[in-house]
């Protein structure tokens, strides 16, 4: 039997600065921030010390679940507040100069109030496998029912104990489950002990640190759904946004590819796995059913403002590894022992260095959503060229080239287009003309591989990432949903 810990945010938003910046709000709320806030309601209103076993009984619980909207940040701006007096001002020997509604002797500091507006004012905290004890139950509402703020002192908040979330809008809410590996958020959590060192840290003087952390996932509460079509890649994308370096066009798509492949292999566990580097053991090619990692380049088009230019690269991995083994290979290189953020840089010589982040989930900007990428639709375009895998023969060429690429979507596990149409010139704005993308060299004899833009259309709706032809893993021949038109 479950029980919720529900909160529900009285202003509209949430005021808290994150744990990797004070511009950046903390969204969701990390269940350590509202264990806190919990005992800070004890000893503001003088609480039994039935309310300190409660908490005591709660931090064995395990982490909980989290139910949350997404939310946008709004704009944080520096905003200059007084500070306590320094010293007395009528000793300073010399005039004071005028304050206007500033108090004579007060300096101000800059400070930053970053707020997150969700898109659904109630979160919520669920223990599945948790019987709430009637005493522990009495104290826990007493507590909750004393909560007035979560984060900072102005972010208002009603809390209450229930035994299941109230129910929400189900296009807002998002499960949130602990995870180990390819976790999209990393968020504080409170443990056994927990409790002990708060009060220990309260009696000394001293602020606290930052409790163990957990990752946590985006739950798919439904199987794959076997009514699409899906390409051998996992539609969970891995998105990296660019946080330093310069700025990047998508014809540096193959350096970028080739640069994040090896830190993906640098920082991996080895021997590698064939599913990260293509290879067999005794370094032949694997022949795997759903291929292997893919890279590719996350470009801003798509609209009549698009520029072409890249905000980040994304990672496709092969729909058959489990979460666990993805998270295993690839969190040593994305996240830090305390679970924030790692910074992967790559280094391309003249090219200058691009500086990578995994991407919040909360990115605004349209391109970093993953869905962008993944669909599911009908009619898809490319957005950098595919590389042919053959060489035309002979005459009537494009008819060619569209059976090599409808060839190509099967072998990515797709049902056959029943419509290729190739193109030199890509239709999805800020995208780049066949010819300025730099073509793929072929492994045997160094020759250029053909390359050309297309838009694809199925039967049905088929879902993606969809990255077709000989360049797939490096980023070349991937397509973008386009929007059914009536």
């Amino acid at each position: 039997m479950m029980f919720v810990i529900g909160i529900r945010y009285l202003n509209s938003w949430a005021m808290g600065s994150g744990p990797a910046s004070y511009e950046e709000p903390e969204w969701p709320p990390h269940p350590d921030r509202v264990f806190m806030a919990l005992l800070s309601a004890h000893f503001e209103y003088g609480g039994e010390p039935q309310q300190l076993e409660t908490l005591r009984w709660l931090e064995q619980q395990g982490p909980p679940e989290l139910l949350a909207s997404p939310a946008h940040r709004r704009k944080t701006v520096a905003t200059f507040v007084p500070v306590n007096d320094r010293k007395d001002p009528v000793r300073k020997g010399k005039a004071l100069a005028p304050a206007g509604s500033m108090p004579i002797g007060r300096e101000r500091q800059p400070r930053q109030f970053p707020v997150a507006i969700p898109y659904d004012l109630s979160v919520y905290l669920i223990w599945r496998n948790g019987q709430l004890p009637k005493e522990h139950r009495k104290a826990l509402s007493q507590m909750c029912d004393q909560v007035t703020c979560i984060g900072h002192s102005a972010s208002f908040v009603q809390t209450w104990v229930g035994d299941a979330p109230i129910n929400s809008e189900p296009t807002t809410h998002r499960l949130l489950r602990p995870v180990n590996v390819g976790a999209t958020y990393r968020l504080r959590i409170f443990g056994p002990g927990r409790l002990d060192y708060l009060l220990r840290q309260f009696k000394a003087g001293l602020r606290p640190v930052p409790s163990i952390w957990s990752g946590y996932g985006i739950s798919v509460e439904t199987q794959r759904d076997t009514s699409l079509s899906q390409s051998h890649f996992n539609s969970k994308l891995l998105m990296l946004k660019q946080v330093d370096g310069r700025r990047f066009g998508l014809d540096s798509t193959l350096q970028l590819a080739t640069a994040l492949r090896g830190a993906v292999m640098h920082h991996a566990i080895q021997p590698l796995p064939s599913w990260i580097s293509g290879h067999n053991a005794d370094g032949s090619r694997a022949e795997r059913k759903f291929g292997h990692i893919a890279f590719f380049p996350i470009p801003h088009v798509g609209h009549e403002r698009a520029s072409g230019h890249l905000m980040g690269m994304g990672i496709a991995v092969p729909y058959d590894i489990h979460e666990s083994e993805i998270s295993r290979q690839l969190n040593p290189m994305l996240f830090r022992e305390t679970g924030l953020p790692k910074r992967v840089h790559l280094v391309l010589g003249r090219l200058g260095e691009c500086v990578l982040e995994i991407a919040d989930v909360e990115d605004p900007r349209y391109g970093m959503q993953p869905e962008i990428w993944t669909g599911p639709a009908r009619r898809w375009a490319t957005v950098t060229p595919i590389a042919l895998d053959r060489h035309a023969k002979g005459k009537n060429r494009q008819a060619q080239f569209e059976q090599f690429i409808a060839e190509g979507c099967e072998r990515l596990g797709l049902p056959r287009p029943v419509e290729v149409i190739p193109t030199p010139a890509p239709i999805m704005t800020g995208a780049l003309h066949a010819r300025d993308m730099p073509r793929i060299s072929r492994k045997r004899d160094g020759g250029k591989i053909r390359q050309t833009h297309a838009v694809l259309v199925f039967k049905d709706q088929v879902r993606g990432p969809l990255l077709v032809g000989a360049g797939r893993y490096r980023g070349y021949g991937l397509c973008r949903p386009l929007q059914e038109v009536d």
